[in-house]
């Protein structure tokens, strides 16, 4: 998987720096909304995926997020935002929490 995000990242974002595996959250996810499927974005058929860089604090909260596919807008704002409401385990080293950066995929499919 972290490969076909490589392939994907280097197609739709060329010179955008990849987010190495060591910086790949390893926290459990314990509340993953999934994104709405905008209106909008339905009405123009879009439909693909889009990856969310996102930061987590030390009690698991996401403080930042980043479309790392500058994919259709529509798409973008709403995985973002359902990136944001996520909330994960506290990610520790050395039995100490720390701040961690990680990927989150959402997969938009017509129906």
């Amino acid at each position: 998987m972290l490969k076909k995000i490589q392939e994907m990242q280097k197609f739709y974002a060329p010179g955008l720096p990849f987010v190495p595996l060591a910086e790949v959250l390893n926290g459990r996810a314990l509340v993953l909304p999934k994104p709405d499927y905008p209106r909008e974005a339905r009405e123009m058929n879009l439909d693909g995926m889009v990856v969310v860089q996102v930061e987590i604090d030390e009690k698991g909260k996401v403080t930042n997020t980043k479309d790392l596919c500058q994919g259709p807008p529509y798409l973008s704002e709403s995985s973002t935002k359902a990136a944001f409401q996520a909330r994960f385990s506290p990610t520790t080293v050395s039995g100490m929490p720390v701040k961690v950066k990680g990927v989150i995929v959402y997969n938009f499919v017509r129906r």
